[in-house]
């Protein structure tokens, strides 16, 4: 029974796939003021992954990472998430992001949309829309496009976009994040207060003059200019760049991108007459106390259908979103959770993604605390059969490495009539005896009770029935 995790966690994680007719869920703890929730609506049927980060906690915050930590990369979330979390910031939770060049291609890993990180400004939306975190935890769903000019002794040019393929009549701007070699042409500026941010102004010289077909990689403290009015200039040029992002007005500390806007101020912005396809899907929302990271399984009959747009959008409602974005879905789908991908990617292994969604913890790691079992209670006809999810953790909800392979359960008669016997097999705690109620003690070896879980066992419908 015991369940050993990647990067040194033991969790004891009892589960089946939860295949049954009814809708069901199963939630748990796993940081301070965050929970994780497994969802399964039959109508679909849909398998459905949440995460809640309750806003104001000062140990998680939520943050956006890369592929192999620059534009040119893509890995899979587990591993993205291994190379990201440290003993002190540690990783607790992570989505994958936006729409990007996929593997296979020489851009592979260039996302489609606004990329910020810690501030530095990545990548600008060109026109899609974006889900933000500003510096003091408050989210935001909307299109931030960014403008900006580069000044010369020779006039101001326009920028058209920050490490992204050039567009006509603009100057595009590249930083040593974007990760490719230039071959095209242009010139290399050293500039002072790097990195570039969604706003502000940056000073320097031309310290490079690249011709075309000359390979030339951008390094730290430098900027690539490229496009038409750039080559006018020389080395030793003065160089003033200045960006403004309406709408992000003061430090980010983290932005994605996305594709369509499902909620806004509590009002759901699809329709049911939509005809896009179902797919697996991927979405971010929030509301005035909560931020929620979800997955919808799909492309798999009798496990998930996936969802369509209107779909997504009562679900988040549901959910209690007032503002929610639909991200990057189809096989990029993957919801990563304490040591784990926690839904069933539609490609039956991790995609190699651009950029994930992550959420981290700075909680200092402890002993043992406490015990999470579920479910609660249950509550049913005899016999009952229920997965099984025993947890061990610090007070912070991070797991303690303990070895539970002896677990026992004992079953005690508080009312009704007849033998009630308990056992876990394969994953599954299966109860069945006389109606009436009953208590489950769990215990490790030698005694010592860990937990215990209130029953009530119903008549079988049609009469008796044995396991």
């Amino acid at each position: 029974m015991t369940r050993r995790l990647a990067f040194g966690l033991l969790l004891l994680l009892l589960l089946v796939s939860i295949a049954g007719s009814q809708d069901t869920a199963v939630s748990w703890p796993i940081a301070p003021s965050v929970s994780y929730t497994q969802e399964r609506l039959a109508e679909g049927p849909w398998e459905v992954r949440v995460v809640r980060v309750a806003r104001g906690q000062p140990l998680v915050r939520l943050d956006m990472a890369l592929g192999q930590g620059q534009l040119r990369g893509v890995e899979p979330l587990s591993r993205l998430v291994a190379r990201e979390t440290t003993e002190s910031d540690y990783v607790i939770a992570g989505f994958n992001g936006d729409f990007f060049v996929m593997a296979g291609n020489p851009n592979a890993g260039l996302c489609s949309g606004l990329c910020i990180r810690g501030n530095e400004l990545i990548m600008t939306a060109r026109g899609n829309p974006a889900f933000a975190v500003m510096a003091d935890g408050t989210p935001q769903i909307g299109v931030f496009d960014t403008t900006g000019t580069v000044r010369t002794p020779t006039g101001e040019l326009p920028i058209g976009g920050l490490n992204q393929p050039p567009v006509e009549g603009g100057i595009t701007v590249y930083t040593a994040i974007h990760g490719w070699p230039q071959t095209e042409g242009g010139v290399v500026v050293a500039a002072t207060g790097l990195p570039l941010t969604p706003s502000g102004t940056w000073e320097g010289h031309v310290t490079g003059v690249v011709p075309n077909g000359t390979e030339r990689t951008v390094g730290a403290g430098e900027v690539f200019l490229r496009g038409a009015g750039v080559n006018e200039l020389k080395v030793g040029d003065a160089v003033t760049l200045e960006l403004r992002t309406p709408g992000l007005p003061g430090p980010v500390a983290m932005a994605v991108g996305g594709n369509r806007v499902l909620m806004r101020d509590g009002q759901v912005l699809t329709s049911p007459a939509d005809e896009d396809p179902r797919h697996p899907r991927t979405l971010v929302g929030y509301n005035g106390k909560e931020i929620i990271l979800v997955t919808v399984d799909g492309r798999q009959p009798g496990w998930s259908v996936g969802m369509r747009y209107h779909e997504l959008a009562l679900l988040m409602q549901r959910l209690g979103c007032t503002d929610a974005l639909n991200l990057d879905g189809g096989g990029s789908t993957t919801a990563w959770v304490r040591g784990e991908v926690r839904n069933r990617p539609s490609g039956g292994i991790e995609r190699w993604i651009a950029n994930a969604v992550l959420v981290r913890c700075s909680a200092p790691r402890g002993p043992l605390a406490r015990w999470i079992i579920r479910p609660e209670r249950l509550d049913g006809p005899s016999p009952l059969r229920e997965p099984l999810t025993i947890i061990a953790t610090d007070r912070w909800y991070n797991p303690v490495p303990l070895d539970l392979s002896g677990l026992q359960v004992r079953a005690e008669r508080r009312s009704g009539w007849g033998l009630v016997t308990a056992r876990i097999a394969d994953g599954v705690l299966r109860v069945s005896g006389g109606p009436g109620e009953a208590v489950l003690h769990l215990s490790l070896p030698g005694g010592r009770e860990i937990g215990a879980i209130p029953v009530r066992l119903r008549p079988a419908p049609g009469g008796p029935r044995h396991e």
